[in-house]
């Protein structure tokens, strides 16, 4: 209703038009969805499509107490969670192709085929729930990059990958800072080393949690919910200043993971 009224009022604001399109496409797919009620959850998706609705259910169900635990929150309102066929997910969201679920108030992903196995797909679920048990749990005040190293770190505990031979390619990324991390994610166009900072992003929360447990980074997150900085809740919770920080926070890459990069010196 909103997008069409804001076209009617300005005709030649090419932008709304896209969005429009999607809002209707997102309307006439859940019109049609089956909705399943979880204790924690409300799961839609059209009845259509060869889900294993058991199987997400548990996974689902498994995340919102492994993630609460690790986080120390359990949010009691349920989260939506909008499962969608390769292709639908593909043409109505019209995401580049590294994105593979994402979180905009409900979590959205494609159910699992030729693009997504089960594996990738509980991964893919634990990432997209982070997100939305980080976004309820600071008030939406949690940096984009803290959020997606965080729910990285919740990935890759699950995947067994490799990390020393996936960060290699960070070492052409020049000056990381958590600046250049801030502003790397404030951009709306996905640039070449994004996956990088990706990782690197993982890098700030797994040297938090290396150095300070859990309980360091469930500190730093409370600290965000009360409307700190990032940055100022690090240097309130750990004593140190962001230069130091970043410091320490390239000595821990270098000797875990043996990159020789250039980060904040």
């Amino acid at each position: 209703f909103y997008w069409h009224r804001a076209k009617l009022l300005d005709p030649l604001d090419r932008s709304i038009s896209p969005k429009l399109k999607r809002v209707i496409k997102e309307i006439r797919l859940a019109n049609s969805a089956k909705t399943i009620e979880l204790p924690h959850f409300e799961v839609k998706y059209k009845e259509s499509l060869p889900i294993d609705a058991d199987l997400a259910a548990s996974i689902l169900e498994k995340a919102y107490f492994d993630i609460g635990k690790d986080l120390a929150y359990f949010p009691k309102a349920k989260t939506g969670v909008f499962f969608y066929s390769s292709n639908d997910f593909k043409n109505i969201f019209k995401m580049p192709a590294m994105v593979r679920a994402f979180y905009d108030g409900n979590i959205r992903m494609p159910i699992p085929g030729e693009r997504l196995g089960n594996e990738e797909f509980s991964r893919h679920i634990y990432h997209e729930y982070t997100h939305a048990l980080l976004s309820a749990k600071t008030m939406n005040n949690c940096p984009v990059w803290f959020s997606e190293g965080i729910a990285m770190w919740e990935d890759f505990n699950k995947s067994g990958y490799n990390l020393k031979d996936l960060l290699v390619d960070a070492e052409t990324v020049d000056g990381i800072t958590l600046g250049s991390l801030d502003k790397e994610f404030d951009k709306d166009e996905i640039g070449p080393n994004r996956a990088a900072y990706y990782l690197l992003s993982y890098t700030v929360v797994a040297y938090i949690i290396d150095s300070w447990g859990m309980a360091g980074l469930q500190d730093i997150l409370k600290r965000l919910a009360d409307g700190q900085h990032v940055v100022n809740a690090i240097d309130d919770e750990f004593l140190l200043s962001e230069k130091e920080f970043e410091r320490r926070w390239e000595a821990y890459i270098r000797n875990k993971y043996l990159l020789k990069f250039s980060t904040a010196s």
